[in-house]
């Protein structure tokens, strides 16, 4: 019936509610023919679908009320990045497409190459994280934030800046998946 789909949706925004770590996302959407939303919240024990006819925070609020999340993972858009959380994870799957788009503006874009070599090696390291000692894991991380710290002090003109900026802005959100093995690099 209709009352226990209802219950059972309840239980899994509680459930993602109570969640450490939440990655959410947005999709475009038609519902009777007008413009909505449909968001996904994830956690390891629960997804949640919702379609809303609203792209912003709104949409988290109604969604996660006052529960504060350990770690947010989710694209840099402005009301994903308003949601409740102590710290974020930019989802690196969103940033290598975005990368992307620049080295196909400018093939010879040599920042935007890097930054995604880095991204990938930074993911697969976070997959490997339980095949390696704990001091070669960490030395791995070190020379990957050390990497990171020398491509966001160079100088990138054109499409490329507006993302070097993004990540200066963001530096501490883009590689905590390293540090926290129950936090993922993207937000998928």
């Amino acid at each position: 019936s209709g009352k226990k789909g209802l219950r059972a949706v309840e239980e899994i925004q509680r459930t993602v509610q109570q969640s450490k770590v939440v990655n959410s996302d947005e999709t475009g959407a038609r519902v009777d023919g007008q413009k909505a939303w449909e968001w996904v919240f994830c956690t390891l024990a629960a997804i949640l679908h919702v379609i809303r006819p609203s792209r912003g925070s709104d949409v988290i609020e109604s969604i996660m009320g006052d529960h504060r999340a350990e770690v947010w993972g989710s694209d840099c858009l402005p009301s994903q990045l308003k949601a409740l959380a102590i710290l974020w994870q930019i989802c690196l799957a969103h940033q290598l497409r975005n990368l992307q788009a620049v080295v196909d503006l400018y093939p010879r874009s040599l920042w935007a190459r890097a930054m995604q070599t880095l991204f990938r090696t930074a993911m697969h390291l976070g997959k490997r994280r339980e095949t390696l000692t704990p001091q070669g894991y960490g030395r791995q991380v070190t020379i990957l934030e050390q990497r990171l710290d020398r491509l966001l002090a160079r100088r990138v003109s054109g499409v490329g800046a507006n993302l070097l900026d993004r990540y200066r802005t963001h530096r501490a959100h883009l590689l905590l998946f390293l540090h926290r093995a129950d936090v993922p690099s993207d937000n998928n």
